[in-house]
């Protein structure tokens, strides 16, 4: 398969009707995370993600500050090795790979419309599941392995196409999200599943 097998992806999709400011509970606003009450909230808010999303059971969920962007730096610093697999398919994938060279010493990338034995090649890899700013995404994940199937990670950024998406929970070990772009600047945080393999 060829990386030019993108397809096109909206980026923003509305709130659910009748969204309102009303729905938040005042009483946890500007609270730390370590109140009771405001650390309650973040499970439910956890457990509810998971079950709408059908992230699987033996990952972990974890919000973090600074929307996707910090979610995905976080996993680069955290999980990749030090060689790495970038695929490259438009804007976010070219700002991530200027990170990943930073911390990784062996890396390779590939570029869009090129042919790759992708399930073969040694390394971590990573990709954006969509570009939003090119509103485009992948057909279809054929040419990753199952992360059962392999040692290496991969780490993929989803953004809001996690809430759109039917995700292939299968194919990556580590998933970054957002949520400003269903809940608007009040939701900008990040989070990131991983799969149990990651976690050890």
């Amino acid at each position: 398969m060829a990386i030019k097998d993108i397809y096109f992806s909206p980026a923003l999709p509305h709130k659910f009707p009748n969204w309102n400011t009303g729905l938040f509970n005042s009483k946890i606003l500007n609270r730390t995370h370590m109140y009771g009450p405001v650390k309650q909230q973040i499970k439910n808010s956890l457990d509810l993600m998971r079950k709408i999303l059908e992230i699987p059971k033996d990952s972990e969920i974890f919000f973090v500050p600074a929307s996707c962007s910090g979610a995905i730096l976080c996993a680069f610093l955290n999980f990749f090795s030090d060689n790495v697999l970038i695929y490259k398919s438009g804007y976010f994938s070219e700002q991530f790979s200027v990170d990943i060279k930073q911390i990784c010493s062996n890396w390779q990338e590939v570029e869009e419309g090129s042919e790759f034995e992708y399930k073969s090649y040694n390394a971590d890899r990573f990709l954006v599941y969509t570009e939003t700013t090119q509103a485009k995404k992948y057909k279809n994940f054929d040419f990753l392995p199952e992360v059962k199937d392999v040692e290496n990670i991969t780490i993929v950024d989803a953004a809001a196409a996690i809430f759109l998406e039917k995700m292939d929970w299968n194919k990556f070990d580590i998933v970054a999200g957002c949520c400003q772009k269903v809940l608007g600047g009040d939701g900008s945080l990040g989070f990131f599943n991983n799969q149990s393999k990651s976690l050890k």
